[in-house]
């Protein structure tokens, strides 16, 4: 299980990374380990701030797979906002060209 990465500047503001503090204990009540497989280049920004087309215009180096990590098998991906879901992509892209046999999305809120 991992999150969805935050922006070094936006995990400073918030004083947190709000996909890990959903993604810890969740995981440990599915008995299961949470990892922070994923980096968001520091370039990247808020996506809060784009408009819908920008959102779906992410650049798939935007999102990477940290040093050092090896997902496998089934990732369960955390996030708090699925608002085009273009973010959720670009992690399982990441994940999936590092190895994972598949990415499995839960968040807790949807856009509309």
């Amino acid at each position: 299980m991992t999150a969805v990465p935050s922006t070094l500047p936006h995990r400073l503001l918030r004083g947190f990374d709000f996909g890990a503090e959903i993604g810890t204990p969740l995981a440990r009540r599915l008995g299961r380990s949470f990892q922070p497989l994923l980096a968001k280049a520091w370039h990247s920004g808020r996506q809060a701030t784009r408009t819908e087309t920008q959102r779906r215009r992410l650049p798939r180096k935007s999102i990477t797979l940290r040093r050092g990590a090896k997902p496998a098998g089934v990732i369960l991906l955390v996030d708090d906002v699925w608002t085009t879901g273009t973010t959720l992509l670009r992690c399982a892209q990441a994940m999936q060209a590092g190895g994972a046999a598949e990415v499995r999305v839960l968040t807790l809120f949807r856009v509309l």
